[in-house]
């Protein structure tokens, strides 16, 4: 005969309950889990000959994603991008142009509304767009022991590695889930288990 007090899973040994937990799930369409996109919000855009602010995008945000930055030649200056998080909440954050290297952001941005450029050096361009970096509806616990365990579906399979988890218990932005996988336009889940 089972043995189920109040707040356990039914268990036939009675000195060894299995306690009820908590699961959350966040879902992405596919349309909002489509490919990190490089130039998705400025594709080989000339940088200007004095710094400028820039409000017309390639494509919208597909969700609340990180952003990034590559230049066609040296550059050093530093891109602000101005926009809002997953909770509407207007945010901006500066991020340090490196030559050709890319650059990527530490925020999630649901909307981005403005990006200013810095002056060129040469005649280099630049694309901008989203990585693959997901923006959590939630501020986690700084502190590892306190956080969610993370587990993330791709089109329906279970990711044999778990995603990467950035927490910040202060700025609900930078609370990141990095799928092991690379995003590709096919649905998400993510399961926190608390």
């Amino acid at each position: 005969m089972s043995y189920k007090p109040a707040g356990l899973y039914n268990t036939d040994v009675v000195t060894k309950p299995v306690y009820l937990g908590k699961i959350g799930r966040q879902t992405l369409s596919a349309a909002e889990a489509v490919a990190l996109d490089a130039d998705g919000l400025l594709a080989e855009e000339a940088l200007p000959d004095a710094a400028a602010d820039y409000t017309t995008f390639e494509h919208d945000m597909p969700y609340a994603r990180n952003i990034t930055a590559v230049c066609s030649g040296t550059q050093t200056g530093d891109m602000v991008v101005t926009g809002t998080n997953i909770d509407d909440v207007a945010i901006t954050e500066t991020i340090t142009l490196t030559s050709t290297d890319t650059a990527t952001g530490t925020k999630a941005f649901r909307t981005v509304t403005n990006i200013n450029l810095p002056i060129k050096v040469g005649t280099e361009t630049i694309n901008v767009g989203w990585g693959d970096k997901i923006g959590v509806p939630f501020m986690l616990s700084a502190t590892a022991a306190d956080r969610p365990i993370v587990e993330a579906t791709l089109d329906g399979v279970i990711e044999t590695t778990a995603p990467a988890l950035t927490a910040d218990a202060d700025e609900l932005e930078k609370n990141l889930i990095d799928l092991n996988s690379d995003l590709n336009g096919k649905e998400v889940c993510i399961y926190y288990y608390v």
